[in-house]
């Protein structure tokens, strides 16, 4: 059994390509997202590249936990069910396999600053903790790459700023950067 490792950190914009250092030449078993601190909303598109071009996974909001997908539920959710036409859903490898996450943005449906705190309330639960980078765009004073300092609640964290005292708005959007990933990708050579 071949195990795949590919792990990485995201930029400012939420976004990571992985890509196996070596090609793998076997039936693709199982396919592991070991979550400790990556983007719970992020998307995934899993594929191999090589000879033979693939989709192997697509997966909006990877969630907050460790997961395994096997090779019945991959051809299950892959973008393009077309792809495998195979009864025993064997999934046999020739290449790289690759990985493309992207953040997912978050709409803002508040941000206010104060002499020392940027003070953000989201539309929906943005899963963030303190320290982590967030990018905040499409309003007019407050877009920038910040580290958040606290966690109000599911839907409300600061930012300590003293350069941001202005009106309240209500439009933009935030995005985690600086999400870890790690994925293991389980190839059995003798098939």
């Amino acid at each position: 059994m071949k195990i795949i490792e590919l792990t990485g950190t995201a930029d400012d914009s939420g976004d990571l390509t992985l890509t196996a250092s070596s090609s793998a030449h076997g039936r693709l078993e199982k396919i592991s997202y070991d979550w400790s601190d990556g983007d719970a909303i992020a998307d995934i598109v899993i594929t191999e590249e090589g000879p033979v071009s693939q989709p192997i996974l697509t997966l909006a909001n990877l969630g907050v936990a460790d997961l395994s997908w096997y090779p019945r539920t991959l051809c299950n959710k892959i973008a393009d069910g077309s792809a495998f036409t195979d009864v025993v859903e064997k999934l046999i490898i020739t290449g790289k396999i690759q990985a493309v996450i992207s953040g997912s943005t978050v709409a803002i449906g508040n941000i206010d600053g104060t002499t020392t705190t940027i003070t953000v309330d989201t539309s929906a639960d943005h899963n963030l903790s303190a320290g982590d980078t967030v990018t905040i765009a499409g309003t007019v004073n407050y877009d920038g790459t910040f580290t958040v300092a606290t966690i109000t609640d599911s839907d409300t964290f600061t930012i300590a700023s003293v350069v941001h005292d202005e009106a309240a708005e209500t439009t933009g959007t935030m995005i985690r950067g600086g999400a870890t990933y790690r994925l293991l990708a389980y190839v059995s050579e003798s098939f």
